[in-house]
């Protein structure tokens, strides 16, 4: 039977493209912490409504050894819109961190990874629309980002539905771009904010995860790419994100053949408009968490 204690003690939850890849990686190499066995992430949230008792199963799957452990916590930036469920599941103590990014160039690393993994059909048109990534990504701002489809990188508004729910001083927040300047500072800093024994690591250990410099090839290599990632998404939802090792292993040999590399960098038209479209909620964000993000992220 599952003993009354388990809990978890703190939870990255965002945001995507931000750095949290390495940030994870970084936390496996302190004992104090323990994080989900095998997976990254335990994508709770997209299993929990099909089981009975969901949190046992997550405590049986992913921290087997939890009565040893001193600090149990997960990365799972798919939690930014979760807010609520994030409250009613994890209690009200539960801590938190956030990693911030440049949105502009947040923007353009989801925008190619949406380009890889395919979450749906909008992706796979933009190759049947458009040939080449200039005009595809137009259109991903146009129609994703101006529209708040894709609400990743509106900082403000995330983290203003968490307050309604958290303290104030149960958050961390971490801007990439500094943390990779000066990592071991903020391992300590979230040493601290967890409250565990600090490890010093040493720069072989900081490498940026996670890169996603691949695309589809496309527009049959997006269709192909949607159908996997839509298989995927059934795997994960069945009891308890049971994806076996046999079906990544597929997706991998699909991958192969259906990807290409990518650096894309966005025009300066781009940059421009994202500037305009994320500017208050740069300004917002500031303001909220303390730090002057036009500063980190050399914004005019």
């Amino acid at each position: 039977e599952m003993n009354k204690s388990f809990k978890v003690d703190f939870l990255c939850v965002g945001f995507n493209k931000c750095g949290t890849t390495t940030l994870e990686t970084l936390m496996k190499l302190n004992s104090d912490i323990t994080l989900p066995k095998n997976k990254k992430e335990t994508l709770f949230f997209d299993w929990y409504k099909n089981i009975e008792n969901p949190l046992k199963v997550l405590q049986e799957k992913y921290y087997p050894d939890y009565l040893n452990n001193k600090c149990i916590g997960s990365t799972e930036p798919s939690y930014i819109s979760k807010a609520k469920e994030v409250y009613e599941y994890f209690g009200k103590d539960v801590k938190l961190i956030f990693m911030l990014r440049n949105p502009i160039k947040a923007t353009n690393s989801m925008f190619r990874m949406r380009l890889r993994r395919v979450p749906n059909k909008y992706y796979v048109n933009l190759y049947k629309k458009y040939n080449n990534l200039d005009d595809m990504f137009n259109d991903f701002i146009e129609n994703q980002i101006k529209t708040k489809k894709c609400k990743d990188f509106f900082y403000d508004d995330i983290i203003n539905e968490y307050l309604k729910y958290f303290k104030k001083e149960q958050m961390k927040f971490i801007v990439m771009e500094d943390f990779f300047k000066n990592p071991n500072k903020y391992m300590k800093e979230i040493s601290k904010f967890l409250n565990i024994k600090n490890i010093k690591y040493t720069d072989k250990d900081i490498h940026v995860s996670n890169k996603g410099d691949k695309i589809s090839k496309n527009y049959l290599c997006a269709y192909i790419n949607n159908k996997t990632m839509n298989y995927q998404r059934r795997q994960r939802c069945k009891k308890g994100n049971n994806e076996n090792n046999y079906a990544r292993n597929i997706i991998n040999k699909i991958y192969k053949y259906t990807l290409k590399s990518c650096d894309y960098k966005m025009n300066d038209t781009h940059e421009k408009i994202l500037n305009e479209v994320y500017k208050k909620s740069i300004t917002n964000t500031s303001k909220l968490i303390g730090i002057d993000l036009s500063n980190s992220w050399n914004l005019k």
